[in-house]
């Protein structure tokens, strides 16, 4: 710098002048000494040659002495003035040089205080950058996300803790290898190649992911953002990989996935899954058979015992039938309905598979101490031939598969066009059935039931009639549709109130007692029982005098619910009869641990006592046991005097058929005691 230069020039003239000017006392004395000897030596001599007059030369020796003083003296005075110039510019230069060297000074202070102060900041930032260095670090070796830096090639340049914490590889091991073969399963996409590929515009790749085994094996899910970056030193492009490990989070989204298209039960795919893989296959236009399975009276193994039981053999049957027929899709569609979707066969191996579904449904099954023999009902339909659309192929396969159950069970069926004409059919009558109810267009008739000791009249059997312009079919055809629309119930109500309503109308001065109807449908709850006690509440009927007949269908279906609602309208001063005895599922069984009242024996065994001696002893069996149990016996359908006289001889004490008189409308009660208020009334 120019400062650092004058000052170094100002020291060394400084330093030369100073060595001049101590020699200079001795020069002056020198060059006195040597002008004093020479003008000794040589003054004489030479005033001598010039003047030679000795008075001459006496008087210019004074001359001469007072020239050399006076020489000598200017002499003295031009060198003592040389000197003192030199010294006083030299004092000047210094003193100026002083100034500058003062000032300069002042500046080098000021400069280094400037460069202190500099020295404390950039100590500051240091001791920041390393405290941010150090923060950095904390973070880049406690977060939980994996980072991995790596060079072009693939090969690991740096890596944080989480790396060796997750995959197990210390870093000495990882750095210098490649990523993607340390850590990816050969069949695993997304390499470093890929990767680098892969990277955008703006070098990211967001949101990828992959699956890593680690050192110790494991398989982990991981989620990668990764972005392409200089290297601060060498400018050299690296890649940052930040991996989240996601494996229980994939796992808990494959939890919710298996809750969500998977039965908990059996395993097999759900209603949900069977619908996207159907509408898959429709969508693909694939040919293919759906199959609807229904067991036949399932209920009554739960019933009997216990949905646990019931349950472990659904779950075996399905293992069983997805093993068997692994090469169709197996779904639960709800309780004991099952869903099978197998690829378009001809129609004989459709039959022969259905064949073998059938033999392995109803071989034996053991559970515990269970031995249950099933039967499976199916429907089938396919498509297209049988519907364009999942839609209309359930609703197809339903319509079979009900087909298949009107048929007897234990069959499969396939889908007719004709089906829905009889579903339409049935949504008719469902939706006449509704308004006859509403509109209270249905009527009842009554049939006496006689006493055979003396023939008369001790009640009368409430029966459900229609005008044939509203339904054309039978009322047991009616009832049948009535029991698969679930309007049954509905009916039995109806018939109940309006029975009520003739008794308290008609024959609250009578002693006839009057027998209902009731459905399985209706003593499958407690609601009847409720109605029923509202009903003689507000009419004020003696209970003694209504008496409820079921049917031994309506027991078999949860035979201890059905108990109990029995003895509930027992408790309630009811009567009980078991109507048609003989023609469903007859167990003496029912006989011994329901309080019947009466027992109806169905028409069928009384058509043939006459000329069958089989059906003849059968019949007179039934009525010796009815009368040891004390339950009163009712011979139905009595259409012979023949018929009447031998039943009053095996001690039958009642009878109801068409020999003793036909279910009749209430204008025709007249003669039986029956007062009409109101000859119009129809109920």
């Amino acid at each position: 710098m120019k400062e650092d230069h004058d000052l170094r020039s100002l020291l060394t003239n400084y330093h030369f002048k100073e060595n001049s000017i101590k020699n200079n006392t001795w020069r002056i004395v020198l060059i006195y000494g040597i002008v004093g000897c020479l003008w000794i030596l040589f003054s004489d001599m030479l005033l001598l040659y010039l003047v030679k007059e000795p008075e001459l030369v006496l008087s210019l020796q004074t001359y001469k002495g007072w020239f050399y003083v006076l020489s000598t003296s200017l002499l003295l005075y031009f060198l003592v003035k040389a000197g003192y110039d030199e010294i006083f510019n030299l004092t000047k230069a210094l003193y100026e040089k002083n100034e500058e060297l003062i000032s300069f000074s002042e500046e080098l202070i000021a400069k280094d205080d400037e460069l202190n102060e500099k020295i404390i900041k950039l100590n500051e930032t240091m001791n920041h950058l390393e405290d941010q260095k150090r923060f950095k670090d904390e973070i880049f070796n406690t977060t939980s996300t994996v980072v991995m830096i790596w060079n072009l090639n693939g090969e690991l340049i740096e890596t944080n803790n989480r790396f060796s914490e997750l995959f197990k590889f210390d870093s000495h091991e990882a750095i210098g290898h490649k990523w993607d073969e340390l850590l990816l399963e050969e069949k695993e996409g997304h390499t470093s190649d890929e990767v680098l590929k892969k990277l955008g515009a703006d070098n990211k790749l967001e949101s990828y992911e992959n699956h890593i085994i680690a050192k110790d094996g494991k398989r982990l899910s991981m989620l990668w953002n990764k972005k392409r970056i200089p290297n601060p030193n060498t400018g050299i492009p690296m890649v940052v990989s930040f991996g989240v490990d996601i494996t229980e989070e994939k796992t808990k989204e494959a939890k919710i996935i298996e809750l969500a298209y998977k039965d908990r039960l059996t395993g097999l795919g759900n209603r949900v899954m069977f619908e996207q893989d159907v509408e898959k296959r429709i969508e693909d236009q694939k040919e293919f058979v759906l199959y609807y399975l229904d067991f036949d009276n399932f209920k009554n193994l739960n019933d009997i015992y216990g949905h646990e039981l019931g349950d472990r053999f659904l779950m075996d049957f399905a293992h069983s039938v997805a093993a068997t027929f692994s090469d169709m899709d197996m779904y639960r569609w709800c309780g004991d309905e099952f869903l099978m979707v197998g690829n378009q066969i001809c129609t004989e191996d459709i039959k022969f598979r259905m064949s073998e579904l059938m033999i392995l449904t109803g071989q034996k099954w053991h559970i515990d101490h269970m031995d249950y023999y099933p039967s499976i009902s199916v429907g089938i339909t396919e498509y297209p031939k049988d519907g364009v659309n999942l839609g209309e192929l359930l609703m197809n396969a339903d319509m079979a598969l009900h087909k298949a159950k009107k048929n007897g069970k234990d069959t499969y069926v396939f889908y007719k066009t004709q089906f829905r004409s009889e579903v339409e059919q049935i949504t008719q009558v469902e939706n006449r059935i509704q308004n006859a109810i509403e509109e209270s267009l249905f009527h009842l008739h009554f049939q006496p039931i006689y006493q055979l000791d003396n023939l008369g009249v001790i009640g009368f059997e409430v029966l459900l009639r229609f005008d044939t312009e509203l339904f054309n079919m039978t009322t047991g055809e009616l009832i049948a549709i009535a029991e698969q629309t679930g309007q049954i119930s509905a009916i039995d109500r109806w018939v109940v109130n309006h029975s009520f309503e003739y008794i308290k109308s008609h024959m609250m001065n009578t002693d006839h007692i009057v027998f209902i109807n009731l459905s399985s449908k209706s003593l499958a709850s407690t609601i009847i029982v409720e109605y029923i006690k509202a009903l003689l509440f507000e009419t004020g009927i003696n209970p003694g005098r209504i008496e409820i007949e079921l049917t031994e269908y309506s027991l078999i279906n949860n035979f201890k619910n059905t108990l109990a609602i029995i003895n509930s309208l027992k408790d309630l001063g009811i009567k009980i009869s078991l109507d048609d005895f003989g023609t469903q599922y007859s167990s003496l069984n029912y006989l011994s641990k329901i309080p019947f009242d009466t027992l109806k024996i169905d028409k069928s065994y009384i058509d043939q006592i006459v000329n069958n001696t089989s059906e003849r002893i059968i019949v007179e069996a039934i009525i010796n046991l009815s009368n040891k149990l004390g339950v009163q016996t009712i011979a139905e359908g009595v259409e012979s005097k023949e018929q009447l006289s031998l039943l009053t001889k095996m001690g039958c004490r009642y009878a109801q058929g068409y020999h003793l008189d036909r279910p009749m409308s209430v204008e025709h009660l007249i003669p039986y005691g029956v007062v009409l208020q109101n000859k119009n009334n129809k109920i």
